[in-house]
């Protein structure tokens, strides 16, 4: 389904993907934001705030830039291979996506994101 934004998005200008999340790609991701908490917590032995670059090869992150003139609020929120992942202010809210792809193709891409997660994982 095209991407509706929110209000704040629409009247701001904020970038939003070309379709909305499906609630089943909104459960993946946050599964997604858990494992990278999971092991953010494991390598650093901190917690990770969901502001800052988890560094994880092959994952773009960004939290919701608010300066609205910068090019960082041009770019996607999450981004792992071709998918494209945004959202307004936080994750969970206002999320949109760049592709429209049947549950097996979004399957296969969230077992990917996953291995690549649990590949930067350092042995304790």
């Amino acid at each position: 389904m095209r991407c509706k934004p929110e209000l704040g998005q629409a009247l701001f200008g904020n970038p939003h993907g070309k379709y909305d999340c499906p609630e089943y790609v909104c459960a993946l991701f946050d599964y997604i934001l858990g494992e990278i908490s999971r092991v953010y917590w494991n390598n650093n032995q901190k917690a990770w705030d969901y502001y800052d670059d988890p560094q994880i090869p092959g994952i773009e992150y960004r939290s919701y830039c608010w300066d609205s003139d910068s090019e960082d609020a041009q770019k996607p929120n999450f981004k792992f291979k071709d998918v494209e992942i945004r959202w307004y202010k936080y994750p969970g809210r206002g999320m949109s996506i760049n592709v429209n792809w049947s549950e097996p193709q979004t399957r296969r891409w969230f077992d990917e994101c996953i291995a690549a997660i649990r590949n930067c994982e350092e042995e304790l």
